[in-house]
């Protein structure tokens, strides 16, 4: 039997991977979060960390793109999906590498 600590780091699947947001694979249920992340960002400060660029384009309002533990680039989500500055944010908005 495993110590709890490690059971529990390594969530209910018992695989010790980590698993996305529930709500990923449900269209239903993603817009329902994205509507609630909308509503909440008028009176807070939301921040999100995700791989899924459609996701970053509905709901952000500024996105930062980081490599390597650097941050690269922050400007408004529409700048950096249409016109980044930085070769590696191009790069990955293009899908080239990521």
């Amino acid at each position: 039997r495993r110590p709890r600590r490690e059971r529990c780091r390594r969530g209910r699947s018992g695989r010790g991977r980590a698993r996305g947001a529930p709500w990923g694979d449900d269209p239903i249920a993603t817009g329902t979060v994205e509507r609630l992340i909308l509503e909440l960002a008028k009176d807070y400060a939301i921040v999100i960390v995700t791989h899924n660029m459609q996701q970053a384009q509905r709901v952000a309002g500024t996105t930062a793109f980081f490599h390597l533990g650097d941050m690269v680039e922050m400007a408004a989500t529409k700048d950096i999906f249409e016109n980044p500055q930085d070769p590696r944010t191009k790069d990955y908005v293009a899908g080239a590498f990521g």
